[in-house]
């Protein structure tokens, strides 16, 4: 058990650290209007899921930059180019 309780510490220290960089780098984690928001959208919550399933949550969709780029109902991915 404290195995699991270290591993978890863990990956939530990790994830923080993620974000952090992530806002350093966006600005801002918060959407705003005229803001391109890059984000996926999860068929799970990955924070209800036992640690050992989140690497099974499927991806529903990507969107980057403003657009969607991959989503499982057309099981594509679109290639985008940025100016």
């Amino acid at each position: 058990m404290r195995r699991i309780c270290e591993s978890s510490c863990s990956l939530i220290s990790s994830l923080f650290a993620l974000v952090a960089v992530l806002i350093i780098l966006t600005g801002s984690v918060l959407c705003q209007a005229g803001k391109y928001a890059d984000f996926v959208v999860l068929g799970n919550d990955p924070q209800k899921v036992n640690v050992s399933q989140i690497k099974d949550i499927h991806v529903i969709a990507t969107i980057l930059g403003g657009v969607t780029t991959f989503t499982t109902e057309t099981k594509r991915r679109r290639s985008i180019t940025f100016d």
